[in-house]
């Protein structure tokens, strides 16, 4: 893996939100699996002595693909070395016999190449030999803990090797003026900013004109209790939604071997069982109990057991054929596209059957926030893990329940109200 990564997009800071299966803990297991014995694994990388960066990621990626393969002294497996602002490293499932280092040193004097690291030779950068130098996961978190930059090994489940900013040490990036950090602290704001602005969008155009509404007594107390629970009820799906399309993309980009293979079956299977989950939805009684408050639990069920579905899919069928893993991807995802697809619909129904007039708030705060949670679940995959904004949307449609019960009970309470005629004269 030479220097494999095109830089065209580098002015607009992208690596840093975009993921990488190449560099995760669960791709290099694959690739040192494939190796022979006498096999060696090469990784080149940029490098500088005072940022050591990507290099230092790569090195820890090393040792934690070692340790997960039972290496006892990962140092015996690694050597790195420089010339001018590349690294690279080799990496070997067998210990590097003594021979081979006295080669590889004698090469590296010839070309005039550093020798960084080299087994049975004193590191000459002191925080990569700590790294090498670890025997368990626990030792090498350790180490990484100490260091101003993460350079913790990613992994399919936050595979963002190109960001190295800790949210709570953003001060390395804002005193330093270039390098890939400050490539990190530029993306990571135009996405903070991103999600804040479509916050106070959705807060100055939908929840603020709700607010001062109810606040002014403009509505009464049956409309609007009618407008939040309404609200409630589809933000949290135009939420939920969302976090659900962006994480499933996420996983089926690593399954499927390329990004716009994800993003087709997705979008395709997505829009279609959703479509006919809203097509079915009118031929059931979801407005009625017990299945008002059935389905949002069984949907929250559903994506956390998609959520480890895909996980064993990942671990069994990465070497399967295109065409099968499609069609997989496609049989596991319908599923659960069906049962979203009941929520816009049936909720529509259940406040125009209330308040037929409020229904555009509705629209918008779907729209909006569904919109607002696409940045928002990056940045969550980033910080926290792809398998969070499952969870998360899980918590959304299950908390659906609750604007389920309020708007259950403001039609409840409306449908007894006493029904009074007016006798017209002439």
């Amino acid at each position: 893996m030479s220097l494999i990564d095109t830089w065209a997009a580098t002015g607009a800071c992208a690596f840093s939100l975009s993921e990488n299966s190449l560099y995760t803990v669960e791709a290099w297991d694959l690739y040192l699996n494939r190796l022979e014995d006498n096999g060696i694994f090469t990784v080149s990388r940029w490098h500088s002595p005072d940022r050591i960066g990507e290099t230092g990621r790569v090195v820890s990626l090393a040792v934690a693909a070692l340790l997960g393969q039972g290496v006892q002294e990962p140092s015996k497996h690694i050597a790195l070395i420089t010339a001018g602002n590349i690294s690279t490293l080799l990496l070997s499932r067998q210990p590097f016999l003594q021979g081979d280092v006295n080669k590889l040193s004698e090469v590296c004097e010839e070309l005039g190449f550093g020798v960084v690291l080299l087994p049975g030779r004193p590191p000459t950068e002191g925080f990569l030999g700590n790294m090498v130098s670890t025997r368990t996961r626990d030792d090498l978190s350790a180490v990484i803990a100490r260091a101003e930059l993460n350079y913790s090994p990613p992994t399919d489940e936050s595979p963002y090797f190109f960001n190295m900013l800790r949210l709570t040490n953003i001060g390395v990036a804002v005193t330093g003026s270039v390098g890939v950090v400050r490539g990190n602290l530029i993306a990571t704001l135009t996405l903070l900013g991103l999600v804040v602005t479509l916050l106070l969008v959705a807060i100055a155009t939908v929840v603020l004109p709700l607010a001062l509404r109810t606040h002014f007594g403009i509505e009464s107390s049956v409309r609007a209790e009618t407008l939040w629970s309404g609200a409630i009820y589809f933000t949290l799906i135009g939420a939920g939604f969302m976090l659900t399309e962006i994480a499933l993309i996420q996983r089926l980009t690593v399954l499927l071997s390329h990004p716009i293979y994800a993003l087709g079956i997705l979008l395709f299977t997505l829009i279609a069982s959703t479509g006919i989950g809203s097509l079915v939805s009118d031929r059931l009684p979801l407005t009625r109990t017990p299945w008002a408050y059935l389905y949002p639990i069984v949907t929250a069920g559903c994506l956390i057991g998609l959520k480890f579905l895909l996980e064993a899919l990942l671990a069994t069928m990465i070497a399967a054929p295109v065409l099968l893993k499609i069609g997989v991807s496609v049989s596991v995802i319908f599923p659960v596209g069906l049962l979203m697809g009941l929520f816009f619909p049936t909720g529509m129904r259940l406040a125009k059957s209330i308040a037929l007039d409020e229904t555009p708030w509705y629209w918008a705060l779907n729209g909006i926030f569904g919109v607002l949670c696409s940045a928002l679940a990056v940045f969550i995959s980033i910080y926290i893990g792809i398998s969070a904004n499952f969870y998360i949307a899980a918590t959304c449609y299950g908390a659906v329940l609750i604007a389920q019960v309020g708007l259950q009970r403001v039609k409840a309470r409306s449908e007894a109200l006493p029904k009074v005629g007016v006798a017209y004269k002439p």
